[in-house]
């Protein structure tokens, strides 16, 4: 997919910022299974009652925040973009599916996600 300069350095940023939360986000699940396990329960057991309780470590905050912060700024560079007569990107292809091939391990990380906490209202504003 082609993008402007602007999408670019703003999908650069993204990539950098959640590839840190993954980061924190993987070592907080794995301190947790480590603690679940030193007080005797099995490791498989932790790592399925965390992930049906909290979801999977792609649901921490930090992630999902940044998720959120990059589709709306890429919704607000597609707003000034359009302005000025430039390109367009998805929003939602921009925090996922743009991941795919150069960025495999944050396109299978997110992809844990049962849903992106991303869509339209029924007033059609975004959420």
């Amino acid at each position: 997919m082609a993008m402007s300069a602007e999408h670019q350095a703003l999908f650069l940023a993204y990539t950098a910022e959640l590839s840190a939360a993954a980061e924190l986000a993987t070592r907080a699940r794995a301190k947790e299974i480590e603690s679940a396990v030193k007080s005797g329960t099995p490791e498989d057991t932790a790592q399925l009652t965390l992930t049906n309780q909290k979801g999977p470590a792609a649901a921490h905050p930090r992630v999902l925040g940044i998720i959120i912060k990059y589709f709306f700024l890429c919704t607000n560079l597609n707003e000034k973009m359009g302005e000025e007569g430039k390109g367009f990107v998805e929003p939602l292809v921009f925090v996922h599916e743009m991941l795919s091939g150069g960025h495999q391990d944050l396109w299978d990380f997110v992809a844990e996600l049962p849903y992106l906490p991303l869509g339209l209202r029924k007033d059609e504003s975004r959420v």
